[in-house]
């Protein structure tokens, strides 16, 4: 990660309503400090780990991939609902390269997919 790449994520989640405190405490770190944050498995409870940053092309596999998965509904309508709105954030980057990032509280995790600085999905998933 770079101090670019960390001020596109942190202004972007300061500017989401709605976002879970812990996330806000996190995008109010300077660079430097975040980069002091413990990796997410030495991470303690309750405390912030280190943001996970990737890069990941969004490929016709993977989308038809959630399509099957939207129409098998394994894990219930809840899910099937998460996977549509997922196809639909990634489908405009189609053969593009994303930047994946996962941010994480030890309780909470919250995933993001960002294009050239525009947010194409991002949601919470807790942790059980």
């Amino acid at each position: 990660m770079t101090p670019e790449i960390w001020k596109v994520l942190s202004d972007t989640i300061k500017a989401m309503p709605d976002r879970p405190s812990w996330l806000n405490e996190q995008a109010g770190m300077g660079y430097e400090a975040v980069l002091r944050l413990p990796v997410v498995d030495e991470a303690e409870a309750g405390q912030h780990a280190l943001p996970i940053v990737e890069e990941k092309a969004v490929t016709p596999d993977y989308l038809n991939f959630l399509r099957e998965q939207i129409l098998l509904n394994p894990r219930g309508p809840e899910w099937s609902a998460l996977l549509k709105k997922r196809l639909a954030a990634l489908e405009p980057f189609v053969d593009k390269q994303l930047e994946s990032d996962t941010f994480s509280d030890w309780k909470q995790v919250f995933a993001g997919h960002f294009f050239n600085s525009k947010r194409a999905s991002l949601r919470a998933v807790p942790i059980h």
